[in-house]
């Protein structure tokens, strides 16, 4: 169970370590921002319990502490203090759990999957500064909600230019009729006709516990390959059905779907080549910032330790919307204060990314700049470089 008292417990066992590092060590640039001492009361909406607890639970559970340790051993005057609700990723109780923390709590995390998020976006960045990793937010730069994940397009661009480099040449696309499948459906097709590349694509209810005829369909249609934008158990379900239908084509996942206990659910129906949209943090080579680099691996460390497996996207995912959140809330002792921080403040080294915010946008992967989005293969054990 992902509890409070675990936290708490795990936060002891890091300040009583001796392996105390300097993964967030101040940059030149931060000098000319103030820092604010006190300690700093977050509130976390996340699903302990229910569906997605099943595929990410543990991962979140095990990032959450360890960002959270390094945090505090780095920053004991500006410490988290944390309260966590538990939306059981339901968007009727993500909106009990904004309610319950909205008045109480100087930073917000989450919700951070595409329907709680929907449920509550009018609620979030109002009060607090609200950090997300859903790559569906989408805030506009009015608001005081940051965004912590590549958007889907750049994405689903990589995934596609990677198909031209391999000669697929035209690839299926199943998403779900949620607010989450829709919003990447939207934009997985305008990736596909901006790299002019054919796709089927077809939907299935959120809910389907079969999805054979979708699958089918676009076998009927000669797909070279698959793409599945979906999270948790949908994924399972859609791999399921395309083992029954005999596909034997590559299947490309989004990021959210690099978790152990996804591939631990999936091991009997894997398909062979197995693709995934991740990014640099899970092979730093590529990585020319040594600080950067420091961080990825001490959180590596600490969290191989705990969990006895290297970290996964979601893992990342948690590291990046803690140290976001927090680097803010050390430069500023208010909303506004976080928010003039986050959109004219130096660059954020995080773990999926480095974020970039402005006054113009608050999604943080700045255009123009090199994507983060590494293309990764599923080997059996662990996720690796496709190329």
């Amino acid at each position: 169970m992902f509890t409070l008292k675990a936290i708490k417990h795990a936060l002891l066992m890091g300040a009583l370590s001796s392996m105390l590092g300097n993964a967030f060590a101040a940059d030149p640039a931060q000098a000319e921002w103030p820092t604010v001492t006190g300690d700093v009361k977050v509130g976390l909406v996340v699903p302990e319990t229910g569906p997605l607890a099943t595929v990410v639970g543990d991962s979140l559970k095990a990032g959450t502490e360890v960002i959270v340790s390094m945090w505090n051993e780095a920053h004991p005057d500006r410490a988290i203090k944390l309260t966590i609700c538990n939306d059981e990723g339901n968007a009727e109780r993500a909106i009990t759990c904004v309610n319950s923390l909205k008045d109480k709590v100087d930073v917000m995390i989450g919700p951070n999957f595409g329907s709680t998020h929907a449920a509550t976006k009018e609620m979030l960045g109002i009060k607090q500064i609200d950090v997300v990793h859903t790559p569906h937010a989408l805030p506009a730069p009015t608001t005081g909600i940051f965004q912590v994940a590549v958007p889907t397009e750049d994405a689903m661009g990589e995934a596609i230019r990677y198909m031209k480099s391999h000669n697929i040449k035209k690839f299926g696309f199943m998403t779900s009729t949620d607010a989450t499948g829709l919003s990447a459906r939207e934009h997985g097709l305008k990736a596909a006709q901006e790299l002019s590349v054919p796709v089927v694509d077809v939907q299935f209810d959120p809910g389907a516990q079969n999805l054979i005829p979708q699958v089918a369909k676009l076998a009927s249609q000669g797909v070279d390959a698959l793409f599945i934008w979906s999270t948790g158990p949908q994924v399972v379900t859609a791999l399921r059905a395309i083992a029954a239908a005999r596909m034997d084509v590559p299947v490309f996942l989004n990021y959210s779907s690099m978790s152990y206990d996804l591939m631990n659910l999936v091991k009997d129906v894997t398909p062979k080549e197995l693709l995934f949209t991740g990014d640099d943090a899970f092979d730093t080579s590529g990585i020319k910032d040594q600080k950067r680099v420091e961080m990825i691996e001490e959180f590596n460390k600490r969290y191989e330790a705990k969990r006895g497996l290297s970290p996964d996207w979601m893992a990342y995912a948690y590291g990046d919307t803690f140290t976001v959140a927090m680097t803010a809330a050390l430069h500023g002792a208010d909303r506004d204060a976080m928010v003039k921080y986050l959109e004219n403040g130096p660059d954020i080294r995080g773990f999926h990314a480095v974020w970039r915010y402005s006054p113009q946008d608050h999604i943080g992967v700045t255009k123009g700049v090199e994507t983060p989005v590494r293309i990764q293969r599923w080997n059996g054990k662990r996720w690796v470089n496709a190329e």
